[in-house]
Parts: C-alpha cells; structure tokens; sequence
C-alpha cells in the first residue's frame, strides 16, 4: 500500500480484509503519520472494536481524538480501556500522562503518571514527566522537590543537567535565584559532609 494512496484504500481494506488486524493497524498507523487523523479515526474504531484490550489502538486512537479537538471522547475510551482490562503496561499510563499534559489536562496527567511511575521499574522518566506536570501547574513546591529528587539520584550527567535546567527557570522566573543557590549549596554542604562520615 503506497502511502499517498492509502486514504482512498482504508476503507476498502475494512471491507475486503475484515479480521486483518495488522494490515489495518499499518493503514491507521501511515494516516496518523501523514496527519490525517480525521480519517484515521473510523478505522482506529474498527480496530478497538476487534481488540478492545489492544492498548495500541485504544491509544492511538485517543489521540487522533485529541488531535481533532474531541477531548470527551478521548478521556472516556481511555478511561473504558483503564476500567475494563487489566494487567495494563506501565508505558499507556506514562504514554496518556504524558499527552493529557501536551494538552493541558493537569489533573489527568498527575494521576496516570503517578501509576506510571507506582508500577515500573524504571522510575526515571516517569519521575521526569512528573517534574515538567508540576512545573506547567505552576506547581513550584512539587517541581523543585521532583527536580531535586532526579538530580541526587541519577547517575547520568544528561538527567543531572536537565533537572539543573528546571530549576534555574523555576527559580528565575520568581526572581530567587539567589535562594536557588543556597538550596544547592546545602545540597553541596551535605554531600561532602557524608563523604567525610564514610571515610
């Protein structure tokens, strides 16, 4: 299927090839990538129809719904797709969270990542999503407290920089710089302070 082709042929293909999931999956998927996320939608329905316990296409379809402003009809499949399945992977929780954020949803992001963040191993990224929720709130204390939380316990530079970085614009944009700097110098002061215990 040629991509430039495929909006004419996706609806063919739920005729002729109705169980064909996957081939279906590939149709929806080459939409969402082109942006046609109007005309994804009727066959992400199909999809979900199928294999409502799917979590790809009960995602993917959520977000065309979000992409084409039908925000309702978003949190409600999603919130069907939470209720009725289980043993759900902690990547739809951070996935959702995640997008309720790009979207402003607050209150829907905090809650799916903080299951995101209760049920996976791999706690960093989830903890960073988290961070930049609080920060869009505007929720100083909780973002300062997160960002704090990445930069002590990541062993990588990268992560270390990034939650430096939300800091400082927390910090500058309340015009407190200067409490930010002695925040870090306590940090400093502690750190070798257990340096020095352990020897």
């Amino acid at each position: 299927i040629s991509v430039t082709g495929v909006q004419t042929c996706a609806l063919p293909i739920l005729e002729h090839f109705p169980q064909n999931s996957e081939l279906i999956w590939k149709v929806a998927s080459a939409l969402m990538k082109e942006k046609k996320f109007t005309q994804a939608i009727p066959i992400l329905e199909e999809l979900v129809k199928m294999l409502p316990g799917e979590s790809n296409y009960s995602y993917s379809l959520g977000e065309c719904y979000l992409k084409t402003e039908q925000t309702k009809k978003a949190t409600t499949l999603w919130d069907k797709f939470l209720a009725e399945n289980e043993n759900i992977a902690p990547s739809f929780y951070y996935s959702t969270g995640c997008i309720y954020r790009t979207y402003k949803l607050y209150d829907r992001s905090l809650i799916q990542l903080k299951k995101s963040l209760e049920l996976t191993d791999e706690s960093l990224r989830s903890r960073c999503a988290l961070a930049q929720t609080y920060e869009e709130m505007k929720d100083d204390e909780k973002a300062t407290d997160s960002y704090l939380k990445i930069m002590r316990e990541s062993d990588s530079d990268y992560w270390a920089n990034w939650s430096q970085d939300g800091l400082l614009r927390i910090y500058k944009r309340r015009g407190e710089l200067d409490k930010l700097a002695q925040l870090i110098e306590g940090i400093l002061n502690n750190d070798q302070r257990g340096e020095i215990n352990e020897e």
